[in-house]
């Protein structure tokens, strides 16, 4: 197995040991999160139930949100001061017809280049505020990779806007001091299974460069374990709701396929279809395995494959969606922005052609931890 950036079996047979590490982890950045800013959660859902803004998360949903804001925010507010204004807007216009598959290679390419030239340099000062953020948030949006976090970065603003400049101050000083700690023990708790990622980022993202995942494969280290937490949270949050939907998929990557492009599954409404082409593929194996537990299993080539983008109704369809680490928060709030209730399964290692290698490795998962998400039992280790 070749480990680019991340293995969540961190050179076992099996993942088992990363689940219960994150598990045990997660509970103490709820634990802290809940000991050094519950002040913020509170006001910030008595401001969401009047301002009506959006229809009100839990608390741990928002602890996602100020957790990421803080890793964010040490990130790219450098680079987000650092991007002028008319290369900020035109970025900002192109990202955004990225959904439209005609264009979308065009728009990539000019993406990667104007990326590079333009939205990757630091440019850093003392002052963090309100306009700090508001600047890092039009990095993000002319960047196009972030367009859900901008929606709640979006709404963490507007809810510090009714605040005077000691709360913010205090708020801000808070979340960043939250993500420090985080940073560190993270890198504690986890990074056995990221060890990979800074060898990646010294030995091969410089050839990323002019490309439009310039941005996405040179994510830090702290952001894999921010999304590997925030996905454990999202799960616990959403899985009463999901054991109670309808009907529920399992959505799974290209690069888990056996066959590769010669893959023969079929084109439908909700993905491909896999039609059994080979016996000992992965996708083969957990479609036959999804039709004795009333889940249907479809193969996505591409997150933006995945949804519609037209809302369904509330509650009717769950879906597991397995994705490797760095995908893994966007695709699950793109689902409950959908209607769709997500549960969250990482690949245990990337892999893919489009992005980690130019020959592409097969990528595998933890199949135990398909049949979790559809028992009621918390843990079962």
């Amino acid at each position: 197995m070749k480990i680019i950036t991340y293995s969540l079996r961190n050179h076992k047979e099996k993942s088992e040991q990363y689940y219960k590490d994150v598990s045990v982890f997660t509970d103490n950045v709820l634990e802290k999160a809940y000991t050094e800013l519950i002040t913020f959660l509170q006001d910030i859902c008595d401001f969401i139930s009047s301002s009506k803004v959006e229809k009100i998360r839990s608390k741990d949903e928002y602890i996602i949100d100020f957790l990421a804001l803080s890793v964010f925010y040490k990130l790219y507010i450098g680079k987000a001061k650092g991007l002028h204004t008319i290369p900020q807007r035109i970025l900002k216009n192109i990202s955004y017809k990225r959904d439209n598959k005609y264009l979308k290679t065009s728009i990539d390419h000019i993406r990667g280049i104007l990326i590079t030239l333009f939205a990757v340099h630091d440019k850093r000062d003392s002052l963090y505020d309100l306009n700090s953020i508001e600047v890092l948030i039009k990095w993000m949006m002319a960047v196009g990779d972030f367009k859900q976090e901008v929606t709640r970065f979006n709404i963490i603003t507007s809810f510090l806007t009714e605040k005077d400049e000691a709360y913010v101050k205090n708020f801000l000083d808070t979340i960043l001091d939250f993500g420090e700690w985080f940073q560190h023990e993270s890198k504690q708790a986890l990074g056995i299974y990221t060890c990979n990622v800074e060898k990646f980022l010294e030995e091969n993202h410089k050839s990323y460069r002019y490309k439009e995942d310039f941005v996405f494969c040179g994510r830090k280290e702290v952001e894999y374990h921010l999304n590997m937490v925030g996905a454990e949270i999202m799960n616990r949050a959403f899985k009463e709701d999901f054991l109670n939907t309808r009907r529920k998929l399992l959505l799974l990557p290209a690069c888990m396929r056996k066959a590769g492009s010669s893959c023969k599954a079929v084109k439908t409404e909700q993905g491909y279809s896999c039609i059994g082409c080979r016996q000992d593929c992965r996708i083969n194996e957990l479609t036959n395995w999804g039709k004795n537990n009333n889940l249907q299993v479809f193969i996505i080539p591409h997150q933006s494959d995945a949804f519609s983008n037209r809302k369904i109704k509330l509650g009717e369809i769950g879906i597991i969606g397995v994705a490797c680490v760095l995908n893994l928060l966007d695709g699950g709030w793109k689902a409950k922005e959908l209607n769709f209730v997500p549960q969250c399964v990482l690949l245990d290692y990337c892999g893919c052609k489009n992005h980690w290698d130019k020959n592409g490795v097969l990528t595998d998962i933890n199949v135990k931890q398909i049949e979790r998400k559809l028992s009621r039992c918390i843990n079962t280790f």
